[in-house]
Formats: C-alpha cells, sequence, structure tokens
C-alpha cells in the first residue's frame, strides 16, 4: 500500500500527514457505520465500539507522528491518550480504511 502527504488545518494550525491510499481508480467504499467512537472531545478515555471481523488502529499526533498501533477485536474496548491534543485515528476494519478524528482535553 502507498502513502499519500496530506496537508490539513486544525484551529489555525498546519498538520502534515502521511497517510496509506489505494492507487486504483475505485477505492473501497469505507464501512463507516463499522467503528464507532465516544465521548469526542475526550477527556483521555476513548471508546470504540464495532462490528467486523479483524480492525487495526493507528493514531497520530497534531504533529503527524504515529504514537500508537493496536489490534482490536469486534465489540466495546477503550484506548488511553495521556497526551491532550487533536489526533487523526486510521481504522483498518476487514481490508478497508477508515479515517476518524478526536480531541483530547
Amino acid at each position: 500500500m502507498k502513502r499519500k502527504s496530506i496537508f490539513a488545518t486544525i484551529n489555525g494550525q498546519l498538520l502534515y500527514f502521511e497517510l496509506p491510499f489505494w492507487s486504483s481508480s475505485q477505492p473501497p467504499l469505507p464501512k463507516r457505520s463499522a467503528i464507532e467512537i465516544f465521548p469526542n472531545p475526550t477527556n483521555g478515555i476513548l471508546n470504540i465500539n464495532g462490528d467486523f471481523n479483524t480492525a487495526s488502529l493507528e493514531d497520530y499526533n497534531s504533529l503527524g507522528q504515529k504514537t500508537s498501533t493496536y489490534r482490536l477485536q469486534s465489540g466495546n474496548t477503550h484506548i488511553e491518550f495521556k497526551v491532550k491534543g487533536f489526533y487523526i485515528l486510521l481504522f483498518t476494519v476487514d481490508g478497508e480504511l477508515i479515517i476518524k478524528k478526536v480531541m483530547v482535553r
């Protein structure tokens, strides 16, 4: 899988991310309903709920640095953030990419 550079602005701060992408002309449609995150914003504990066979999660801080990688099991689980800020969450669910954002207070 190739990676693509993406720039985004959140609250006036320029962010840089290198994200995986598909080189085919028709990317797979994400199963957005397969992953639910709450609460958002969070005080550190983020609940993840989903119905899937296999899933992994990579989280990136506002500097575009990967901070953690997780293997997820179907059902309800949680992860803990120790540093405040904005994070980009890259879920790979049953081979498909889902991107979500979360704010940690």
